[in-house]
């Protein structure tokens, strides 16, 4: 049984999904014709389609939004030790963004941290390959323009999470990559990163949500990458 729609949704909500394992979610858009919400998984994750009235909204101070994980304060054990690319501490203005897209500097596993092992092979590149349908390719039936990313979207990836019926909005060019490679969004461009980086994939491949591409000039989600060692998907 749906609950009533909450009409004061609005983009930057917190909230959480019915039926949805994945914690809370980050409102991006709100289409009220179609009564779908985009949102986004977490401050780093991909951004899917739900409808309005799977949605609820949580206190964000009770439901900190952590990697796409609604965590009650004080229930998750200490973090590793981490410090900047050079192995000093974080300093003001260390996230900031670049002309280039790139951040001024990145959070990374501290040297102690990472001495401890490696649970993943030491990769060093990654191709921007995009992500694969996770559902079904389903057509709109008439364009929807959203005013928040200025996109035209044509299609949606239709995929179920548990009990909900979520998706992905798709441009027209998502679609004609998706006939062509099987995926959409990605540039095929290739990056390298440096060693420290690479260290703390290895060490922690979850440990960001996104990662740079040099093709695109910004930050996506991880899934979005091969490592071009050995093909493998980037964070898993």
């Amino acid at each position: 049984m749906s609950r009533p729609i909450d009409y004061s949704l609005k983009k930057g909500d917190v909230c959480e999904v019915d039926n949805w394992t994945l914690g809370t979610v980050i409102v991006v858009d709100v289409n009220w014709a179609l009564k779908t919400v985009a949102v986004k998984l977490g401050h780093d994750g991909a951004t899917v389609v739900c409808p309005v009235e799977s949605l609820f909204k949580v206190d964000p101070l009770v439901y900190p939004v952590k990697d796409g994980t609604a965590i009650a304060n004080g229930s998750y054990k200490e973090e590793p030790k981490t410090c900047l690319t050079d192995g000093s501490a974080p300093s003001p203005g260390w996230d900031e963004i670049k002309d280039n897209g790139q951040q001024v500097d990145y959070l990374v596993l501290c040297p102690e941290e990472r001495a401890k092992g490696y649970v993943r092979p030491l990769r060093r590149s990654y191709l921007h390959v995009g992500t694969k349908l996770r559902g079904t390719l389903e057509m709109l039936e008439k364009p929807y323009h959203s005013e928040d990313t200025g996109k035209i979207y044509v299609a949606v990836d239709r995929f179920q999470v548990g009990e909900t019926r979520a998706g992905t909005y798709l441009t027209q060019q998502d679609v004609d990559r998706i006939k062509l490679k099987g995926s959409y969004g990605g540039c095929d461009v290739k990056t390298d990163m440096s060693l420290s980086l690479c260290e703390t994939y290895a060490r922690d491949p979850k440990f960001y949500g996104s990662t740079f591409c040099c093709g695109c000039g910004k930050h996506l989600p991880v899934g979005e990458f091969m490592w071009v060692e050995d093909g493998q998907v980037v964070g898993s």
